[in-house]
């Protein structure tokens, strides 16, 4: 799965839409949708907020899979792919 997908899955969990994403972390709503759709790869900072705002929906125990699942394990399936 790529971020953008990882992504889509925790905002189908919460309940939240690209809009409600947009509201929380303050990221433009044309960057968020852009993040989205694939066509830009998101900032570092742009991710760390992202995962942040979702961060706080769970419990800390959860903080480390939410992180893992986000940024890393997208990263590690690209490498493997090429």
């Amino acid at each position: 799965m790529t971020q953008a997908q990882q992504i889509q899955k925790y905002l189908d969990a919460l309940g939240w839409s690209h809009i409600e994403l947009h509201r929380r972390t303050l990221i433009s709503l044309q960057n968020v949708q852009d993040i989205m759709s694939g066509e830009t790869q998101a900032t570092y900072e742009q991710m760390m907020i992202i995962v942040n705002k979702i961060n706080l929906r769970y419990t800390a125990d959860r903080h480390w899979s939410v992180y893992h699942d986000i940024c890393i394990k997208p990263t590690m399936t690209e490498d493997k792919k090429q």
